[in-house]
């Protein structure tokens, strides 16, 4: 069974109580991208431990809405409960079930529990976002760049290793980018240059 992510770009303001919503991205499928970021479907190490999701400041509503189900007793329209999968909310006595049976848990005083299908959620800052772009370029270059070989593969590895992740921003390495990956980075980038804002990548997988 495939792996997939699930981002979204969130930014605030200083002292906001809440992130508001950039946009949900994509990332596509890349596990090699994935283990870097969270250790999800790799044998290494990832760059940063998973942190679940931010609670302060809050995570946007969208992003709630699409992480948790919401508890609610079943409409006849819902065909006796468990419709969750359609419209994001689940019957009080399926969310109990799966919490007695430790596939997911309560959030905001038993008013959600989170989804069972996701699994493994953090968020990354610009900074962040930026060396995982650097480790990504590297194993990239080590495990699935056949067309970088001899002296050109040298050099490329030489110019990564050597150079700070942002420096390392100046440089683009053709046929191995990862370009939603920069694509993601550059809107970052763009939010926080705006004004005083601080940009988030927040994700979970499902598998």
């Amino acid at each position: 069974m495939g792996c997939d992510i699930h981002p979204y770009l969130e930014f605030s303001s200083p002292d906001a109580e809440t992130f508001c919503l950039s946009g949900e991205i994509s990332l596509g499928r890349c596990y090699t991208l994935f283990n870097i970021m969270a250790g999800v479907r790799g044998f290494d190490h990832p760059l940063f431990i998973p942190r679940g999701l931010p609670h302060t400041p809050k995570i946007s509503r969208k992003v709630e809405s699409n992480y948790y189900l919401y508890i609610a007793d079943p409409t006849p329209s819902q065909d006796g409960g468990g419709s969750y999968r359609r419209d994001r909310t689940i019957d009080p006595k399926e969310a109990s079930k799966l919490v007695d049976e430790n596939k997911a848990l309560y959030y905001d005083n038993k008013r959600y529990i989170t989804d069972p299908d996701w699994h493994t959620a953090s968020w990354l800052s610009k900074n962040e976002i930026i060396q995982v772009r650097k480790k990504y370029l590297l194993e990239t270059l080590n495990f699935d760049a056949t067309e970088y070989t001899g002296r050109k593969r040298a050099d490329a590895i030489k110019k990564i290793e050597e150079a700070d992740a942002y420096e390392l921003m100046k440089y683009t390495f053709p046929t191995i980018e990862n370009v939603a990956l920069n694509a993601t980075i550059g809107s970052m980038i763009a939010i926080e240059n705006s004004g005083d804002y601080t940009a988030r990548l927040v994700f979970w997988f499902d598998s």
